[in-house]
């Protein structure tokens, strides 16, 4: 069948005044409003120009990155904060930043609460020649005793080089702060090297999680 025709609009008596016959009437603006607008309706019968608004695009921010800027070498079977100082990005998704490289801590900034991903690894080995006993890379939380995450490994002496990777996903809230920390024992006690390469293998990292 030959579908209806669609009902023509014509002028009422006020030029700027359309009606679909026998239907609501609308009233036209006075200008031609500007390229991209499109026109809208009040709901009553009056019709205006609007501007499409396009929000923002998403970021994971805040979001952070940092590897070791050269090798730290450390005393052996001692715990020691890993200096993460070389930055990759690091930023609060305002201009800002969220890690500090004095103390080497990631913390939450304010208005960013949430869920965050972080990463974080270690290429940890003794004096050339020397034996692991056992080596751990720490992430703590707020403060040095509040243990978050650990990646362990113990060798029982064999080889002097290992590398030690962690991921993971916190709630956090604001001001809550993250490092890292690494120890190894070795069997002849001597000195241990966090180590710094072109891979890298030495790193510490994370961002917030959208849409969660």
């Amino acid at each position: 069948r030959r579908p209806p025709r669609s009902t023509p609009l014509y002028s009422s008596a006020a030029s700027d005044v359309y009606k679909r016959q026998g239907s609501a009437e609308w009233s036209l603006p006075t200008d031609d409003g500007t390229a991209g607008q499109y026109m809208k309706t009040d709901g009553s019968g009056a019709l205006s120009f609007g501007t499409v608004t396009v929000p923002a695009a998403a970021t994971n921010a805040p979001a952070f990155e940092y590897q070791l800027a050269s090798a730290q070498t450390v005393a052996d079977a001692t715990w020691a904060t890993i200096e993460f100082a070389s930055k990759i990005y690091d930023t609060d998704g305002s201009g800002g930043t969220v890690y500090d490289t004095s103390t080497y801590t990631f913390t939450v900034p304010s208005g960013q609460a949430g869920k965050y991903f972080i990463y974080g690894g270690l290429v940890i080995y003794a004096t050339a020649g020397g034996n692991q006993a056992n080596h751990t890379l720490l992430l703590l939380k707020d403060k040095d005793d509040n243990n978050a995450g650990t990646a362990e490994a113990n060798t029982s002496g064999h080889g002097y080089m290992h590398t030690l990777n962690m991921t993971s996903v916190f709630d956090m809230a604001v001001g809550d702060s993250l490092k890292l920390r690494g120890y190894m024992d070795t069997s002849g006690g001597g000195t241990v090297t966090f180590g710094h390469d072109a891979y890298p293998r030495s790193y510490f990292g994370g961002f917030k999680i959208i849409g969660i």
